[in-house]
């Protein structure tokens, strides 16, 4: 299951109330046209029902006839601040930006496009607030999973930002993922699904002390579910953890978790398609170490192997 609480990703937006905002502002009717003489400075603004919420001292200075293309380099410059200052984007270098809306309590919302990295919707409240733009497509994808017709919510829409896949292909080479990876998606908070093309995928943690990586295949085994990875893939994935070992000839068809040795190796028995299951001991990089055959699986385990039929009983001498 994917995590229920990466749906609250969108509703915590953060507190900042931009999900509802951005309807209830395209709703607002423009402000009627008056004479330069009567006109207030936002209703000189190309988005009347924007710009009381983002008017600043150029602001009021425009009048109608200035270029339009001074706008988005006012955009830029507002965006920039509140990147800058928001929790999570302070180091994106804001390339382009856009005014999104304002909602009724004042509070405005940009999206800005970041030289490196993924994009920000960010928001005046206080202090600002920023969701990235990877979160907010990850978030409508996992609720479009559950229901075809759900509204996606917010989304960017800046070209800079339609790079999804290309910034998880930054994060799987951050995390040490070496395979051609030809999907990928936020699932939950700071959690992303990695898809490798014809191979196992991973799940990928953000954490303060670095990437963390879950193998798909060891995640099955636990009953989650990775969306980009299929039980073909997941099964190629046991060749090179056997590899080396007197169980490498082993075609895995199904395999269980039992838990850590005193060594700290993940073990799990595994079942082949033909001839005699193992035990298998798993370092860090899930490589076998050691494994053991299922029929002297019972001096290392209690019970010994359960997906392997226990060897049947040798036969009673003629008389």
């Amino acid at each position: 299951m994917i995590p229920s609480k990466f749906l609250a990703v969108v509703g915590s937006i953060m507190a900042i109330g931009l999900a509802g905002a951005l309807p209830a502002v395209a709703q607002t009717p423009p402000t009627p046209e008056t004479s330069d003489d009567e006109a207030t400075p936002s209703a000189r603004e190309p988005n009347t029902a924007f710009g009381r919420a983002t008017r600043t001292d150029r602001f009021r200075a425009r009048r109608q006839n200035e270029p339009a293309e001074t706008v988005p380099e006012d955009f830029v410059a507002i965006a920039q601040g509140l990147v800058t200052t928001a929790s999570g984007s302070e180091g994106c270098q804001v390339t382009e930006a856009k005014l999104m809306g304002s909602n009724a309590e004042g509070t405005t919302f940009y999206e800005a496009a970041c030289a490196t990295g993924p994009g920000f919707v960010v928001s005046t409240a206080t202090p600002p607030a920023a969701i990235d733009c990877v979160a907010l497509a990850g978030a409508a994808e996992t609720a479009r999973l559950a229901d075809p017709a759900a509204d996606p919510g917010v989304q960017c829409s800046l070209p800079a930002n339609q790079n999804i896949l290309d910034v998880i292909k930054g994060y799987a080479s951050e995390a040490g993922i070496a395979c051609t990876v030809d999907q990928g998606a936020a699932i939950a908070v700071n959690r992303y699904e990695i898809g490798c093309a014809g191979q196992d995928g991973y799940w990928i943690d953000k954490t303060p002390a670095g990437w963390v990586k879950f193998s798909c295949w060891s995640l099955a085994i636990e009953s989650k579910t990775c969306r980009y990875t299929d039980a073909t893939e997941a099964a190629a994935a046991w060749p090179a953890i056997l590899a080396g070992t007197e169980a490498s000839a082993c075609v895995v068809q199904q395999a269980r978790k039992l838990g850590k040795d005193a060594q700290e190796r993940i073990v799990y028995e595994v079942k082949c398609a033909e001839g005699d299951g193992y035990l298998a001991r798993l370092n860090a990089e899930n490589r076998a170490e050691v494994v053991h055959p299922c029929a002297q699986a019972a001096q290392f385990i209690t019970g010994g192997c359960t997906l392997t039929p226990a060897p049947a009983a040798a036969a009673a001498p003629a008389e």
